[in-house]
């Protein structure tokens, strides 16, 4: 389970309302943390960092909208319990069917 640390959250709130200005750069937000010494687990965010807030499907808030982009992009929204039976039906290298207790 996660659990929100109000800090971080508004951290990476704030990066997502940067980016929504068009203007607004990967760099652009790196250098206003680094500017007002904001940083992440202890480090200065670098672009990639940004880059991968920015990408990353835990931050996303899930609306038909979200759900037609997945779906575009051939994306498939599973429960838990598909995602370890499917998980568990792949085979391995050795031929044998792998198990997984669905974390990934």
């Amino acid at each position: 389970m996660m659990v929100e640390e109000s800090e971080a959250a508004e951290h990476v709130k704030l990066i997502f309302d940067m980016y929504a200005k068009p203007e607004t750069s990967f760099g652009d937000i790196a250098r206003y943390f680094v500017e007002h010494d904001i940083t992440f687990d202890g480090r200065e965010p670098k672009r990639l960092t940004i880059s991968y807030i920015l990408r990353n499907p835990v931050y996303v808030q899930a609306d038909l909208e979200v759900y037609l982009v997945f779906n575009l992009h051939k994306l498939h929204i599973v429960g838990r319990q598909l995602w370890i039976g499917l998980a568990n039906q792949k085979e391995g290298p050795s031929g044998k069917t792998k198990q997984h207790n669905g974390s990934l």
